[in-house]
């Protein structure tokens, strides 16, 4: 009874994602072949983001006749992308597959405020393009004395700076988990999960919406 007692106390621990903290998260139990599909099609899609903006950046860089204003938010906003490929999937992919967030606190706020920044950075740059086009269109003679490569570059660190600002601010003011105290307390270590209150969370879904009719 000793020894089975044991072992079923050595599985438990082997399931949790700190085996000697007693609030540890759970660990996902998967297949060793389904975690290493996961890993390498997870892996895939990140290194095709990766090269694929990479791409983009190099070739709108390197050519002097694609120096315009829409191209430069077009270059921004693969800029975005690759950000995205290199800084927040990698480690995504890791809480995906495992199911626990190794990295600490820190470093998860860090991580959910670069996924919000580059989130609302790809929006606005989206909507940036949209209004782009919209004046090319609606007025082709007056479009070229408007919208210049001058006008482009500050419109795009604007996006910039407010994203930053605006991720970075809310996270680490915590002020998107207000009134959420007893949540909060039941959370174990090990996850790394952005948690918006009621009235950030409508905000956050207004905004994913948007950013999938954008694409």
């Amino acid at each position: 009874m000793d020894t089975l007692f044991m072992n079923n106390t050595d599985v438990q621990i082997l399931l949790l994602c700190f085996p000697h903290q007693p609030d540890s998260c759970l660990k996902m139990t998967r297949f060793l072949i389904l975690r290493v599909a996961m890993y390498f099609l997870t892996l895939t899609a990140i290194l095709m983001t990766v090269l694929g903006n990479l791409l983009v950046i190099i070739t709108i860089s390197h050519f002097k006749q694609l120096h315009s204003p829409t191209n430069f938010i077009i270059l921004s906003l693969a800029f975005v992308d690759f950000m995205m490929g290199c800084l927040v999937m990698p480690f995504s992919m890791v809480r995906w597959v495992e199911g626990c967030w190794f990295l600490g606190d820190l470093f998860c706020q860090i991580h959910s405020s670069l996924d919000m920044t580059l989130s609302i950075a790809s929006i606005l740059h989206l909507c940036l393009v949209s209004v782009d086009r919209y004046m090319a269109i609606t007025d082709p003679l007056g479009y070229k004395m408007k919208v210049t490569n001058g006008n482009a570059l500050v419109c795009i660190a604007v996006v910039w700076i407010f994203s930053c600002m605006f991720s970075f601010g809310i996270v680490f003011s915590k002020i998107n988990i207000a009134g959420l105290d007893e949540q909060m307390l039941n959370m174990c270590i090990g996850n790394c999960v952005l948690i918006f209150n009621q009235e950030w969370g409508i905000g956050a879904v207004v905004a994913q919406v948007v950013k999938a009719l954008g694409r």
